[in-house]
């Protein structure tokens, strides 16, 4: 399955992703609907005139993608600076003219470019929309917290040595140690050591996520045997007031693939996302499904 951000294409993405200029083919049954929003809908000649390559998928995806934000984000004298700010900083750092640029682009005015950033801006400002929308059940769901660990490898399968070695750690930490000077002496994974962002969909051990999960206030673990059994973790949770883990959860919420394919679902699902023709269906079953709205 192709990983794509459709509501957060950066400006370079935008770049190199558009449209194909005045080059549009000649099909029949060109005003056959393939695609409906509500009252707009979209025709066989619509999809045919703004078709990028060969992939017909990421432009039923993309086509549908400014609609939505443009439905849902309104074009503000901000939003609108801001992208003429960044259409002259790309002007700044050419060395050819800017009409040959915008050709090479694929776009024939300055406007045309200025669209395409104002959708990816407001791409980006339609993921703060949910964010900001749903961030008390957002937080119940993920359950996000600031921790830090040390883990202490079985080095030679020497189980007892470790164990000693952890509570050894532990005390140091209770006795004001720095934790990373205590981990820089114990740990067999350094980087854990630094403060993280941690929720119930993190990566890490199952043991340890199940700890997570049941803390409720800052503290410090007892020694924890990893699922492997190969090693002890010590965890230090630093945060969870939710609002001391704000900043760093929507961080992680805008980094995270399987989220932003979760809010591309929903505001596809919202907009009533239909495709009429076969063949189109297939392509984007097969390389974007997550934005085809779920069956209920």
């Amino acid at each position: 399955m192709k990983k794509i951000k459709l509501l957060t294409i950066t400006l370079l993405t935008a770049l190199l992703l558009v449209g194909c200029g005045n080059k549009t083919a000649k099909i029949s049954n060109g005003n056959d609907i393939l695609i409906q929003f509500g009252n707009t809908k979209i025709t066989k000649a619509d999809l045919y005139s703004s078709m990028l390559e060969a992939d017909s998928g990421y432009t039923v995806i993309n086509i549908a993608n400014k609609i939505i934000v443009n439905a849902e984000i309104e074009t503000t004298d901000e939003l609108l600076a801001e992208a003429q700010d960044q259409i002259a900083a790309y002007k700044a750092s050419l060395t050819e003219d800017w009409q040959t640029a915008l050709e090479k682009l694929g776009f024939e005015t300055e406007e045309q470019l200025l669209e395409q950033i104002l959708s990816s801006i407001k791409g980006k400002k339609l993921i703060t929309k949910y964010i900001d929308e749903n961030f008390e059940a957002l937080t119940q769901e993920y359950a996000p917290l600031i921790a830090r660990m040390i883990y202490i490898k079985y080095e030679d399968n020497d189980i007892e040595k470790a164990k000693v070695n952890a509570d050894l750690a532990i005390g140091e930490i209770k006795a004001g140690v720095d934790f990373k000077v205590v981990a820089d002496k114990y740990s067999s994974a350094i980087t854990l050591a630094s403060e993280n962002i941690y929720t119930r969909y993190s990566e890490v051990d199952y043991n340890v996520l199940q700890y997570l999960l049941a803390v409720m206030e800052p503290t410090l673990s007892s020694p924890i045997e990893n699922s492997t059994s190969s090693g002890i973790y010590i965890v230090q949770v630093t945060k969870t007031n939710v609002e001391q883990v704000k900043e760093a959860f929507i961080s992680s919420l805008n980094e995270s693939d399987e989220f932003i394919n979760k809010v591309n679902n929903h505001y596809f699902t919202k907009h009533g996302f239909t495709i009429y023709d076969v063949k189109t269906f297939e392509f984007i079953k097969d390389g974007y499904p997550t934005y085809l709205p779920k069956e209920k």
